[in-house]
């Protein structure tokens, strides 16, 4: 089918050739006509081994089970998910990924899912076109409506929205009978990807090793310039998927390894809203004790690791509030922003020593709270003894990727408040 589309297979090529990942709106009467078997395809044969997610509302929709019978008809294997469990995937990479939108489309979903998709990947949507958009009802629309009032009477508000800042954009291919192949190309070249081989005098310099980013290993040069002091906080900001959470397990194994740090960092807490969250920050502390050659056990609670321990120190998760009165030499304090800020204020009076990691922009929420009250109680009493540092280059996929453009418009992710000068104020 993509023989008939010589636009949609260039831009296929081009986003894997740059690292940019592209989305495509795929109507639904377009299933089982081949269009989505030939992009799996495609995803088939320029990665080994292709990992293809597959997310829907319910196994037994007949759109989930039409898109599944193209693709096992084809031989293409995929994992399936429903939207309900779709937090079970947080912290996993994928090379593509299809989503059922026909009876779910939540922005919480979207927002999740959507990257995790690594560069070079296609992200398929398969739902109405624009021309059925006032026959689109999803679960969402059932539940807003009320007696006497019928869910078809609805506005499709956030729908109208999404397809105003699809159709036509860069990164994005739309595909419906009745418009044809509206392709919005591709943005320029990325920047050339490398990581310098610059490191400090404090960690080992295997760890340093494992950074993907200069910015990640910036980070660990900032902690080794604080670790000396009695009382530091050290701030990493950065959107989803910078590395910011692989960055605080990596510094956790350079407080464990550090031949000079090993009597001062013996017991190390994280703490985040939930412990799946901190499941990146024990992953890359393991792989700098591997890379070490330094052995350790993992504790694990409900299939979760919430604890380290080595012959020479221990790390180990709490909860934000139970964490208020743990004992620890530091405390690395992961999505910050979803903590209250009272919570916050607590952690920073009993541990002198601390690194706040957040997502400032993100499904999790705008992390105001974070930024203008803790972060200025932060400033007020730490002063010179606070470096913040924020982490912009992306992990997954390429600098400038045209679908993170795409969702954080149209989810208003990177929303900022609006600024007043002295006359509006006093108005």
């Amino acid at each position: 089918m993509l023989e008939t589309l010589p636009e949609v297979r260039d831009q296929l090529e081009g986003a894997s050739r740059l690292g940019y990942r592209i989305l495509i709106y795929l109507a639904r009467s377009y299933i089982g006509q081949g269009i989505l078997r030939d992009v799996m395809m495609h995803v088939a044969r320029t990665r080994r081994n292709p990992s293809i997610l597959l997310a829907y509302r319910e196994p037994d929709d007949d759109t989930a089970k039409r898109i599944l019978g193209e693709l096992r008809d084809a031989g293409i294997e995929v994992s399936e998910k429903r939207y309900d469990d779709a937090e079970e995937l947080l912290g996993t990479t994928w090379d593509a990924l299809i989503m059922d939108v026909n009876y779910q489309m939540r922005p919480n979903d979207l927002g999740m899912l959507v990257e995790l998709v690594r560069g070079g990947g296609p992200i398929v949507m398969i739902g109405p076109s624009r021309r059925e958009l006032d026959k689109w009802l999803t679960d969402f629309h059932r539940k807003c409506s009320t007696p006497p009032f019928e869910s078809e009477g609805i506005a499709k508000r956030f729908e109208e929205r999404m397809f105003a800042k699809t159709i036509g954009r860069v990164g994005v291919i739309y595909l419906d009978p009745d418009e044809g192949a509206v392709v919005g190309g591709l943005p320029p070249p990325p920047p050339p990807k490398g990581v310098s081989e610059s490191y400090g005098v404090l960690f080992p310099r295997e760890i340093y090793k494992l950074c993907v980013t200069d910015e990640q290993v910036l980070a660990l040069k900032l902690l080794e310039y604080l670790v000396s002091k009695r009382r530091w906080a050290l701030v990493l900001k950065a959107n989803r998927g910078r590395g910011k959470s692989a960055a605080l397990g990596l510094a956790a194994a350079c407080l464990i390894a550090g031949r000079k740090l090993r009597r001062r960092f013996r017991d190390i807490l994280v703490t985040s809203p939930e412990p799946g969250n901190v499941k990146m920050v024990f992953e890359y502390a393991s792989k700098g004790l591997d890379r070490l050659g330094m052995d350790y056990d993992l504790l694990e609670r409900g299939g979760v690791v919430v604890e380290l321990r080595s012959r020479l120190a221990r790390m180990f998760y709490r909860r934000p509030m139970p964490a208020l009165n743990a004992s620890a030499d530091i405390a690395l304090v992961d999505e910050a922003a979803g903590i209250p800020v009272p919570i916050l204020l607590g952690l920073k009076k009993r541990f002198p020593r601390a690194v706040y990691s957040s997502t400032i922009h993100g499904y999790e929420g705008a992390g105001r709270g974070f930024l203008v009250r803790f972060l200025g109680r932060l400033k007020r009493d730490f002063k010179h003894d606070l470096v913040e540092f924020e982490m912009i280059e992306p992990i997954r996929y390429s600098y400038g990727d045209p679908v993170e453009s795409w969702l954080y418009d149209i989810l208003l992710l990177d929303s900022e408040p609006a600024s007043l000068d002295e006359r509006e104020l006093r108005l």
